[in-house]
């Protein structure tokens, strides 16, 4: 991901359903005691609304079903199924620098099953109940929530699903099986300045006469959840070059506190993502020569370009 933006220099000396199918039943001994155990998709890839994976700009919904097959065996039976997360009692997957939050629901309106409770609660119980039919399949939804400004990267995390069987004395468990999460978050960049004016991507800039010193200054406001490179590229390497040829006048910049020079392209990174907005102060420096410059108009273009890693 990048932009680029131009700067001429120029001078003048002088609520819940709940899907679940019944397979064609086969014969099932009824004689042995219920039991029950559980089938998953492999790991969940969470794509997201537009197969990019988590945009943290992005307020789209998005789900990615899950489809569970509950298996069953001997006697007819009541149960219920519930979700814990695996690692720790909050619903989150682990990335690089930070730590985003998921859900497992129902229906992509909810409830959510995830609970910290061993056994579940009232409101993540799904209840169910064999007869005679051998299976039982339905499907669950990760959601991710939006607005969380997380930094790129692979976030991964898993939850624990759990088969209770339910008699007199109380809820048996019968099966546990892991459901892996893993979200791509994409990079972010957006830059502007209000030097440049609404949608602008380039400026020229009147420097006056180069008789006196002149410190022309402005500001980047950068949005960005990844490392930035920023790279400034002078065509005239630095120097304002004279219309006629005559000999030019170099100039510095300052980007962040940092002088710069531009005999060749320069580079500036910016790593800290811990914010959503930085703000990059930028100067542009022209000092006069002891001498005498020739007459005329002298100029330069400058392009930064902002790129994520």
């Amino acid at each position: 991901m990048h932009r680029s933006d131009r700067v001429r220099l120029a001078g003048a000396c002088c609520a819940a359903l709940l899907a679940i199918a019944a397979l064609p039943a086969a014969a099932q001994d009824a004689s042995e005691p219920c039991d029950i155990d559980l089938r998953v998709d492999q790991t969940v890839q969470w794509r997201g609304p537009h197969g990019r994976g988590y945009e943290v700009l992005s307020d789209a919904p998005a789900f990615e079903p899950l489809r569970v097959s509950i298996l069953h065996r001997g006697s007819a039976c009541r149960f219920y199924l519930t979700a814990t997360p695996a690692r720790s009692s909050d619903p989150v997957l682990v990335g690089p620098t930070n730590v985003l939050v998921y859900d497992l629901l129902t229906d992509p309106n909810g409830p959510s099953v995830l609970t910290p409770e061993y056994f579940g609660t009232t409101a993540s119980q799904i209840h169910g109940e064999f007869t005679g039919e051998p299976i039982q399949e339905l499907v669950f939804y990760v959601a991710i929530p939006s607005g969380q400004f997380v930094g790129q990267g692979v976030y991964r995390g898993q939850a624990a699903l759990r088969a209770f069987r339910v008699d007199p004395e109380g809820p048996v468990l019968l099966a546990e099986v892991p459901i892996p999460v893993q979200v791509a978050v994409a990079s972010t960049l957006q830059v502007r300045s209000d030097s440049f004016g609404p949608d602008r991507r380039s400026m020229a800039i009147d420097l006056g006469a180069l008789d006196r010193e002149h410190l022309e200054t402005m500001e980047f406001q950068v949005l960005t959840n990844a490392a930035v490179t920023m790279r400034l590229e002078s065509v005239h390497g630095g120097m304002l070059a004279h219309d006629a040829g005559a000999p030019g006048l170099p100039y510095e910049v300052s980007l962040a506190g940092e002088r710069l020079r531009l005999q060749q392209p320069a580079m500036h990174r910016i790593t800290s993502v811990d914010s959503q907005h930085q703000s990059i102060p930028f100067q542009i420096i022209v000092t006069p020569p002891d001498g005498l410059l020739a007459a005329g108009s002298y100029r330069d273009l400058l392009t930064i370009t902002f790129t994520t890693d």
